[in-house]
């Protein structure tokens, strides 16, 4: 099983209080709002203090589903390319 450099945790916004054991991973945090309105207008999430995960998120980013599926809109686009992006850099070396 391949290992990766980070965690990425999805949480749905009524369910903002997560336990996530991420180790010593950074985490990308994907925060799913459910709508059928592709142009809602949804800022990032801010993280509960007292998540213990709260100091290891390295990228928040918010995206819109609806019946289980991510939305085909500008707004995800932009998100998920954030996530592509971030995952893109090279590993630092130790």
């Amino acid at each position: 099983m391949a290992h990766s450099r980070e965690t990425v945790a999805y949480v749905f916004v009524e369910r903002m209080h997560v336990h996530l054991e991420t180790g010593d991973k950074p985490v990308i945090l994907v925060v799913l709002h459910h709508t059928h309105d592709r142009e809602k207008n949804v800022s990032p999430q801010r993280v509960d203090p007292s998540q213990p995960f709260k100091d290891k998120i390295v990228l928040s980013v918010a995206c819109l589903f609806y019946e289980g599926k991510l939305l085909k809109c500008k707004h995800n686009s932009k998100e998920i390319n954030k996530v592509i992006d971030h995952l893109s850099r090279p590993i630092p070396k130790c």
